[in-house]
């Protein structure tokens, strides 16, 4: 691995070029980046972008970074601020180890970034330091009006070594923080060992600041933080609703959710530092354990109103012995009185299971004595999911088991730790269905209105939704770009070369040029990073061209003839996509498996729909086809023993849509109706079901690979 060194204490390793002709498209991949082993103080290893007259305008920011499997550390014994600068827009840290930062007397962070306009991916890295180790705002943009906006945050292991604990190095604040921020989606992340020092121990801060007095538009607002774990620390949540000493924005729109959270101490504070009502700052299926040390509250400081449409609904609160003390204020009236105060009349309290006496406190919740009245499958073994016998499985507000949704929390954070997320991509290819848009592993009934550019969603959890992407000659290419497990609408315009892709975490859009006229978008995960590639397939020359999302690299390969049809798939469960395609001249479909190599059968007719698709839920695609004439669906499922199938279900009009929507990890056999605008679906799990859902003319998402 090279190693790139600063030279002084006063120079960083790395550093972008801000103003009129600005850094940007640099890849930094396999770097050991570090400081000289000298004396004195060092601000930072790697500066993207910076603050100051250089870069106080929008168009002077540096933009599009990647920094890839990189060491970026600091020495033991010397102070050293920062890991990495972020102050540029369009950057993503990604697979990286970033550790050892810490300075007497002074914040510090392994990320830290307050001028970048954001769009920034955070993903799969170790982030160590004392002060914060994820801080976004904290000081004032030179750049007005700037708030980082569309941020992502998922499979990092934030870690405060136990080591530091009694002599630490610098003042320790807490492990991620948002003082100036918008749009950010945190999850499957584990964030490891906190306690009181330069502050009270709160291991989850999102507290706006317009820190130096010149930013009275900083807030932190759309923020979901879901999918986590949170453990070894003093206090879990801290969340303010506007700054308390200068003027700022409110706080709002916080969703915390499904996330196991160990404190010592109190679960949450709502916080009112001074005028403003925080709209929607709401705690759902989280379960939160107390390891006893000292008062265990649900604390809302303010003597009045500072919070509206507050839910703290279908959560579990519990200690390993005695019990909570319930909510409360520091001058009271406790209990109901206090979310009365807090949040006017505008709160919820509902469905959740609490660990203390009902006394005084709302009843529209749970109260038991001890924890084993609560059912967990196994607390003294740290399983804290509920068991089958438990009276609270299937009782939340929305069905579901109340706490969190242990055995999701469980996958999604798995490979954390380890770093090597591709041991657990095949968990979430499982988990993760093709056309699902609000990720809740189901498909989505969808469809794309040439007509008027309009993408109608029937989402299985969300409900309906549209949005107008593209124009009426674009051809549909969903799929999971970001990797954040829901599906992104996607179209290629072939006439102008471009993708123009909205992604679902951040809800930006990308805008790739790559294909040209002809072309067939082939869009799927080829490199096994968890995210789609931009892909086509050119009959002219039977080449299919892709833009790998892990690197970058530009790749072609050719597979096929100009009268075959690609038929895209991962036909070996390996968790990256095959070239794959079917001839119709001959019926035989030609497979180059990424891990078994090459196959060829013969299956089908030239006049079928190739269906390709998972229907036996191995992890690995079936080939399969709709004859219309017939309306009889073929599958040949390639598993341990190859199975033939014949199934009717359709008419000749119908257009094959098949996808899991039934969320049992095999895709469903599913037809379109033009004639009538209703789908049928006989679901593997569920059975039959039929639904209006489009018109004559619309082109159904899940139909994007039936060729």
């Amino acid at each position: 691995m090279p190693t790139l060194r600063s030279t002084s204490v006063s120079d960083a390793v790395i550093k972008t070029q801000s103003g009129s002709t600005p850094s940007h498209h640099y890849k930094l991949i396999g770097l050991n980046i570090e400081r000289q082993d000298v004396s004195g103080y060092h601000y930072g290893l790697v500066l993207l972008g910076e603050t100051g007259s250089s870069q106080n305008t929008f168009e002077e920011e540096p933009h599009h970074f990647v920094i890839d499997r990189c060491l970026i550390r600091g020495l033991d014994g010397r102070n050293t601020r920062r890991g990495i600068a972020l102050n540029a827009k369009n950057v993503e840290i990604i697979n990286s180890y970033i550790d050892k930062f810490f300075e007497a007397g002074a914040d510090t962070q392994a990320i830290g970034g307050w001028n970048g306009s954001g769009e920034w991916l955070i993903k799969n890295n170790l982030l160590e330091a004392a002060g914060e180790n994820v801080m976004i705002g904290g000081a004032d943009p030179s750049i007005p009006d700037l708030v980082p906006t569309g941020i992502v945050i998922e499979h990092n292991h934030f870690y405060k070594p136990l080591s530091w604990k009694g002599s630490e190095p610098g003042p320790v604040k807490n492990l991620f923080e948002l003082k100036n921020a918008k749009n950010v989606l945190t999850q499957y992340n584990i964030f490891e060992n906190h306690w009181a020092h330069a502050q009270s121990g709160y291991a989850i801060v999102f507290t706006v600041r317009n820190q130096g007095g010149s930013a009275e538009w900083s807030t932190v607002e759309d923020v979901t933080f879901r999918y986590n774990i949170v453990k070894n620390v003093d206090r879990g949540f801290n969340v303010a609703n506007t700054d308390s000493n200068e003027t700022s924005q409110v706080t709002k729109n916080i969703y915390i959710e499904n996330s196991l959270v160990f404190t010592s101490e109190w679960p949450y504070m709502m916080a009112r530092s001074g005028a403003g009502i925080s709209d929607k700052i709401q705690f759902t299926h989280n379960t939160f354990i107390g390891i006893p040390s000292g008062g265990k509250h649900l604390w809302y400081e303010g003597s009045s109103q500072f919070l509206s449409d507050h839910k703290v609904s279908d959560n579990i609160f519990a200690v390993t012995s005695g019990s909570l003390s319930g909510i409360a204020k520091s001058d009271g009236p406790n209990g109901t009185g206090t979310l009365n105060i807090a949040a006017s009349s505008s709160w919820e309290f509902n469905k959740n299971v609490l660990q203390q006496s009902s006394s005084g406190h709302p009843n529209t919740s749970f109260y038991v004595s001890n924890m084993s009245s609560i059912g967990f499958v196994n607390a003294a073994q740290g399983n804290f999911e509920l068991g089958p016998s438990s009276p609270y499985k299937n009782a939340g507000t929305d069905g579901k088991d109340i706490g969190a949704d242990i055995a999701g929390l469980n996958e999604k954070t798995a490979c954390v730790v380890s770093g090597k997320q591709s041991d657990c991509a095949q968990a979430a290819r499982v988990s993760f269905s093709n056309y699902d848009f609000d990720g809740d592993g189901r498909a989505d009934i969808a469809v794309f209105r040439p007509s008027s550019s309009i993408w109608y969603l029937n989402k299985s959890s969300e409900g309906f939704g549209g949005m107008q992407w593209g124009v009426s000659t674009d051809q549909i290419a969903p799929a999971d770009y970001d990797g954040d497990g829901k599906t992104d609408i996607a179209v290629f315009r072939p006439e102008s070369n471009r993708w123009y892709i909205l992604k679902s975490s951040t809800m930006t859009y990308d805008v790739v040029y790559f294909g040209m006229t002809g072309d067939i978008p082939v869009q799927a995960d080829y490199d096994g990073d968890g995210k789609a590639d931009v892909a086509v397939w050119r009959p002219s020359n039977g080449i299919w061209y892709r833009l790998n999302s892990s690197n970058g690299q530009f790749t072609g390969y050719h597979f096929g003839l100009g009268t075959d049809r690609p038929a895209v798939g991962d036909y070996d469960g390996d968790g990256i996509s095959d070239y794959a395609v079917f001839r119709p001249s001959t019926g035989v479909w030609y497979l180059q498996k990424s891990t078994e190599g090459f196959y060829a059968v013969r299956f089908g007719l030239p006049t079928d729909t190739i269906t390709p698709a998972d229907f036996d839920g191995d992890g690995k695609t079936d080939i399969a086809v709709f004859r219309a004439s017939t309306g009889i669906w073929y599958r040949l499922e390639l598993g341990s023993a190859t199975n033939f199938s014949a199934f009717r279900f359709g008419i000749s009009e119908d257009i094959p849509s098949p996808a899991d929507f039934d969320g049992d990890g095999k895709a469903d056999i599913a037809v379109f109706r033009p004639s009538t605008g209703v789908w049928y679906l006989q679901k593997s799990t569920e059975g039959f079901n039929a639904m209006n859902f489009g018109m004559n003319g619309d082109v159904p998402i899940s139909a994007a690979f039936a060729r």
